[in-house]
């Protein structure tokens, strides 16, 4: 909920434009970073290794996902939290006062409520009890297990609110649940020692780093011996040297345990392996490391080396992820660079989607015919079919969309979504009697989404209006719109429904429900205008008609709308100047040409 909020102030702030979301996560984690060089100086005294340790986790490519993808601002707005939860901490952990407490429990609260995988906080402040704090040293009259326990008894109630955050978390991922119970528990343990060998991985070697979901490229292990063996060495190691080098300690430690919530041991969504899921375990690595590295420069190497090195190293990072930056500028480069990596058929599938939605036709198409032998697969070949004939359909030929989705159908009738897709292409081509028999096919599979249900219902309804059922379309949209009560279509639908019924008043406020849900909508805000004008609402029927001509700029609807204002003040002539312009632009919607064409019909 606290990320959600955050999303609607960015709303509030900066309207719906891209960058102002962005410029909040960057923002954020050019804050979270300068927090965490205060904490890691204040804590350590040394600001030299301190900023540069900030330098590799702040810069690292695997930073990128958190900060360029406006979804993962749970990621960037947690840390946030978690930092503010030390930096409490801290000035509890030194003065003792309990109002400092209060401030960290606030945080943590706020944290959890952000991203729940900060539930392993407790964890991390007692690792930094350890080192740097070095609050494990006994006081007077005071045993080291007495100690202990004591730091330990003061997590409790952080721990119980991370326990409850937990809790709430796994009830809630269903999907995950349902994936991961395809693997044993043995398996799952496996894995979850194999990411955090991945990840290690891509922190010295970043490359191909890229969303796996699970049964992607998720190896099944009869054993766990080989990923185990591997974090078992390191970890030995670092705990040999604990007391000498505690930082190995606290950094190493403090990866597996910020890991571990997204390691694939529990159900924590659909991916196993994903960038952000690095973010807070990065922050002990680099810490480890750069402390490590420091301490092992001979004491005659000139003063110069180290910085020197280090500088080399931030610009290559810099470089690298000024590179996959460009991987994320939207949903088609990051889906075709995927395919790339994965090679999965699902995410070719995905690629040509995102294509699909940019209007480039030619390489949806390209990339589809790599994988049309693949159309019948049970898996991936709903996906594969729906995109060719979106293919055909966007490409002009409706009927040979039509075509494929019956001959995939004679094949195997089981490819319901393939098969909802057909249908709404006969509608589109006005055989509505075939229509309404594939719809209701369709409704009658067993198992599909509730908002699958109210898609095949709406297309019902539609199919019923074309065929003159008004009554029963009726009770169709209406059936439609108890699943999805807030679907702007279905009120746009109704509204066209009761106005040609002549029922103006329940038309009139579908049409405005359908603009309050939809405000980037032009259909409904011209209906809305044509019945505001008949009840003589003309001030309000202008308010929309403006509307439309902000949103369609350089379209025919814009003109139209300005015709219809013009002809609404009596300016016959500059209407039908405004018409006849409408008629040399592109048009938004298929009908709006025959529409201009009609109005200027009346001005004759």
């Amino acid at each position: 909920p606290v990320t959600k909020l955050s999303l609607m102030a960015d709303v509030e702030l900066f309207g719906m434009a891209p960058r102002g979301f962005h410029f909040t996560n960057i923002l954020l984690h050019a804050v979270n970073m300068a927090i965490l060089y205060l904490l890691l100086w204040r804590m350590t005294g040394a600001a030299g290794k301190s900023a540069f340790a900030v330098a590799l986790v702040a810069f690292h490519p695997l930073r990128v996902e958190s900060v360029a993808w406006v979804a993962e601002r749970k990621d960037v707005l947690s840390v946030f939290f978690m930092l503010l939860s030390m930096a409490a901490y801290l000035r509890y952990a030194r003065s003792g006062k309990w109002r400092w407490y209060g401030a960290l429990f606030l945080c943590t609260i706020l944290g959890l409520l952000s991203k729940p995988m900060l539930v392993t906080l407790p964890f991390l402040l007692f690792l930094l009890d350890f080192w740097p704090l070095g609050r494990f040293r006994p006081g007077a009259g005071e045993t080291q297990g007495k100690r202990i326990r004591s730091l330990a008894i003061e997590k409790i109630p952080l721990l119980l609110v991370s326990l409850l955050a937990a809790l709430v978390t796994i009830h809630l991922q269903k999907p995950g649940d349902q994936i991961m119970a395809d693997y044993s528990f043995i398996s799952r343990i496996g894995h979850s020692f194999y990411s955090d060998l991945i990840y290690l991985c891509q922190t010295v070697w970043p490359r191909n780093r890229v969303l796996l979901n699970f049964g992607q490229s998720w190896p099944r292990y009869n054993s766990v011996l080989l990923p185990m063996a591997g974090v078992g060495v390191i970890t030995a190691a670092v705990v040999r040297c604990a007391g000498r080098r505690p930082y190995l300690a606290t950094g190493w430690v403090w990866y597996l345990v910020a890991i571990f919530p997204v390691s694939g041991i529990v159900p924590s969504g659909m991916q196993w392996i994903s960038d952000r899921f690095t973010y807070i375990p990065h922050v002990g690595l680099m810490v480890a490391a750069v402390w490590f590295a420091s301490g092992m420069v001979p004491r005659r190497a000139p003063r110069w080396l180290l910085p020197l090195l280090g500088a080399l190293l931030l610009l290559v990072l810099a470089i690298l992820t000024r590179r996959l930056l460009m991987v994320w500028k939207d949903s088609a480069t990051f889906f075709g660079w995927k395919a790339q990596v994965t090679r999965e058929t699902g995410d070719i599938s995905r690629h040509v989607e995102e294509l699909l939605i940019q209007g480039d036709f030619n390489r949806a198409r390209e990339e589809e015919t790599r994988i049309l032998p693949l159309a019948m697969d049970r898996q991936e070949g709903s996906y594969i079919q729906t995109n060719h004939i979106k293919i055909l359909e966007r490409a002009g030929d409706r009927k040979g969309a039509i075509a494929a989705a019956r001959d995939y159908l004679r094949k195997d009738p089981n490819f319901w979504k393939t098969r909802l897709l057909m249908a709404d292409c006969l509608a589109s081509e006005e055989y509505f009697s075939e229509a309404a028999v594939e719809y209701r096919v369709v409704l009658e599979v067993g198992g599909i989404k509730p908002e699958d249900r109210g898609y095949a219902l709406e297309g019902l309804g539609i199919a019923l209006v074309g065929l003159g059922r008004n009554d029963e379309a009726l009770g169709t949209f209406n059936e439609a719109l108890r699943i999805s009560p807030a679907k702007a279509s279905l009120h746009y639908n109704l509204a066209r429904l009761f106005a040609t019924r002549g029922e103006d008043r329940q038309a009139m406020a579908h049409y405005e429900e359908a603009v309050q849900r939809d405000p980037g909508s032009l259909q409904p805000r011209l209906g809305l205008a044509e019945l505001q004008l008949r009840a003589g609402r003309a001030d309000a029927a202008a308010l929309q008609f403006e509307a439309v001509a902000r949103l369609a700029p350089g379209k025919s609807e814009e003109f139209l709308a300005r015709g219809r204002i013009l002809e609404m003040a009596g300016s016959t002539a500059e209407a039908r100047a405004c018409y006849e312009k409408a008629l040399s632009l592109p048009a938004v919607l298929t009908d709006t040409l025959e529409n201009v064409r009609k109005r200027l019909g009346r001005l004759k």
